[in-house]
This record gives structure tokens, C-alpha cells and sequence, in this order.
């Protein structure tokens, strides 16, 4: 799933931003808070010298660990430090997996090679999720549930070329630990009129980031959709998804790979090239996916996909309940997130209310806020029964 690994291309790109003069600039001038830190949080842990901004990102990750689990750290380390361990983690995770734009405060504007190798771990999951929920919809069997687990680079890429980190800051900053994306598939064919046409099918993705209690999954527009535009039809989809995932084959290709098994999927790539470019009713613009398994889909009333972080969260969701508020992280937008509550994030099939009004699920979506949502939850605690 997460593309970045392995791959020489992204390797180099982040390797080469240490040269850079913002990445310079904000290493010096973020040294004596780095080295306040280290009494309070590292010492004894890594050496002095790693505690600096190259390593933003794992020594923020062991701060907030130590925070909650560690009496000794909670009660030295300020909260306003933790705060900024995370803005520059947010910084510097970012830089390595995301799109910069050439905004105040970020680093130099990336060329169209960046653009394609920095965010490639969200590029391959794009790929992975289309083609699970794809798959999902050619079934016979409705309701079925496809579980991925990976690292936070897969969540900021994707956050970068889906438009998300654009429409909402917050899609920037770390995803916290047993952080959820959720991809629902659904239509509102009534139930009685049995599966629905893949044409009926409509997507909807959802966000929860971390597991702070209380939290709540909360519904995102797609590639820069307004507000209003929560759902997404399946075609849409498709297409968008089309644009900025990555196969195995276009993965070999943009990384420079030396894998085993490169060899064959480029051999792969370039024949469907070649077959596409013969077809004269070839789509234009955009980089296009095969057609064929596409075109195969039937849809059914309910499908999910679900991006996880922790394996401790999939377990709470995957309860008989079936509920979706027992921690959460930042899981709401108060400029318009939909908040998913107490039911199935699975969902049924809806009834028709017309193409415009947003489906229905057995969950109550509303509006609230996270702005004062503590990232730094409980930690979580096991439960033994007989």
C-alpha cells in the first residue's frame, strides 16, 4: 500500500530536501526548542544529536506516546511544547509525502516530478482502494468490508492528491495513531428493487483521526467538491481515482524500481499502452485504467473500505455493534463535516429521494466541532473475560 517504500526516486527527492534553504532555515531556528526538549522528553532515549527537526516526525510520535503512558514526561513536558512537536512533525511529514504549492511557509513549489514521486505512497493507495471497492461491487455478496492497515505516509498523500489537504489545512498535519478513512459505496435504489446498477452506485468518505474519546467519523469532500458535494457517483469516482492512483507497473516506472518482479509489470504496462493507443474510442486526457473489469460491475446496496492506522481500532470497529464512536481523534469539521454516529458505517441500501439530496444511512450525520478535540486521548485498555 504505501508506495514510498522501496522506492529509489522518493528516496533521492527526500534526501535532497535537507539542501533546501527553508529546510536549513527551519532546522536552525527550531534547534533550542529541539534541545529544551530533550531533558524533558529524550534524554536517555536517542542521542542529542537526533533530537532536531530531520526527525520531527518520530521524536513527536514518542512524545505523544510518552505523554499519556509516561508519568515522568507528562508531567515535564508543557502541552505547548507538544503542541509544536507536532506542528513541526505536521511540517516535515508533509514535505516528504505531500504537494507544496509554493505557500508562505512552505517549502520551495514542487516541479511536476515531485508532484508525482513525494505524495506515491497515497498514489498506490488510491489505486488499492478503487480497485477493492471495484471488486466489492462485482460481488454477489452485499455488505462486504475490506480492512487495510498501513503507516501515516499512505493517509498525507493521499491527503495531497486528493484535494483534501487543499480544502481543509488540517489534512496536513500528522494523522495520530489508530487514525480511519472510510470509503462507503451505496445507492438509493429501493431495497425491494434488488441490487442496483453500477450507475446507480454513489461514494462517500469518511474521517476519523485518531482515537480520542468521543470522536467521531466525519464526511470530507473529494477532489476539491464543494461542501455541498459529499457524495460522489461511482463514475466520478472512478475517474478521479483514475487520475492519481499508481499500479504496479506505473509504480516501477515513476520509483525507477529494481524489484523482482518490475520486469514483468512494466512488460505489462507497455502492451496495454500500445492496445489502448490502437483503440480509436481511447478517453482522452488523464492518465486511464483498463476498461474491461470496470465495465463488469453489477453494484450492490452496501460496501465499505476501511483505512486504519492500529490494530486496536480496527477491533473496536469491527464489534457486533457495529459502532463507531468509542475513540476517535479530530473527526470533525465545523466548516461542514459530516459526522457519522451510533449504527452501521456500512451502508444499506437507501430509498430514492432524488439524485441531489444526500443519502440516508441508519447513522445520525450533523454538524459539530473539533476544534478543542484533544489529538492525545487515553490510552486503550484491555478488556479479559472468561
Amino acid at each position: 500500500i504505501s508506495g514510498s517504500e522501496r522506492c529509489p526516486n522518493h528516496v533521492a527527492l527526500k534526501n535532497a530536501q535537507v539542501n533546501s534553504t527553508t529546510f536549513k532555515n527551519t532546522t536552525l531556528s527550531n534547534a533550542p526548542f529541539y534541545a529544551s526538549t530533550i531533558p524533558q522528553v529524550f534524554r536517555g532515549i536517542v542521542g542529542d544529536p537526533i533530537v532536531k527537526y530531520h526527525n520531527a516526525d518520530l521524536l513527536y510520535e514518542y512524545a505523544a506516546y510518552a505523554k499519556v503512558h509516561n508519568t515522568t514526561v507528562a508531567s515535564s513536558l508543557p502541552a505547548a511544547s507538544l503542541a509544536r512537536l507536532r506542528a513541526l512533525a505536521s511540517k516535515r511529514i508533509f514535505n516528504i509525502h505531500g504537494v507544496n504549492r509554493g505557500g508562505a511557509g512552505e517549502e520551495e513549489k514542487d516541479n511536476e516530478l515531485q508532484e508525482l514521486i513525494k505524495p506515491i505512497a497515497g498514489r498506490t493507495l488510491a489505486e488499492k482502494v478503487f480497485y477493492s471497492l471495484n471488486a466489492v461491487t462485482t460481488s454477489s455478496r452485499p455488505g462486504l468490508l475490506n480492512l487495510l492497515f498501513t503507516s501515516s505516509a499512505p493517509f498525507v498523500g493521499f491527503a495531497a492528491v486528493s484535494g483534501l489537504a487543499e480544502s481543509d489545512k488540517r489534512f496536513r498535519g500528522v494523522p495520530e495513531a489508530g487514525s480511519m478513512m472510510v470509503f462507503e459505496v451505496f445507492s438509493y435504489t429501493p431495497a425491494e428493487d434488488g441490487l442496483p446498477r453500477k450507475e446507480d452506485l454513489w461514494v462517500r468518505f469518511l474521517y476519523r483521526n485518531g482515537t480520542a474519546e468521543g470522536a467521531k467519523l466525519v464526511g470530507y469532500p473529494l477532489f476539491g467538491r464543494g461542501k455541498s458535494k459529499m457524495d460522489m457517483r461511482f463514475s466520478e469516482f472512478e475517474t478521479e481515482m483514475g487520475a492519481i492512483g499508481l499500479g504496479v507497473g506505473e509504480w516501477c516506472e515513476a520509483c525507477a524500481a529494481q524489484s523482482l518482479f518490475c520486469p514483468a509489470f512494466r512488460a505489462s504496462l507497455d502492451k496495454g499502452r500500445k492496445d489502448e493507443k490502437a483503440k480509436s474510442d481511447a478517453k482522452k486526457g488523464g492518465k486511464k485504467k483498463g476498461s474491461s473489469k470496470l465495465e463488469l460491475g453489477l453494484g450492490l446496496g452496501a460496501a465499505g473500505l476501511v483505512v486504519v492506522l492500529g490494530i486496536l481500532v480496527i477491533i473496536g470497529c469491527a464489534r457486533s455493534q457495529r459502532k463507531v464512536d468509542r475513540g476517535a481523534g479530530a473527526g470533525s469539521d465545523k466548516e461542514g463535516g459530516l459526522e457519522e454516529g451510533e449504527g452501521s458505517w456500512e451502508m444499506g441500501v437507501r430509498n430514492m429521494k432524488g439524485e441531489e439530496e444526500r443519502a440516508k444511512s441508519h447513522a445520525d450525520y450533523g454538524m459539530r466541532d473539533e476544534e478543542e478535540v484533544n489529538p492525545i486521548g487515553e490510552p486503550v485498555r484491555a478488556e479479559e473475560r472468561v
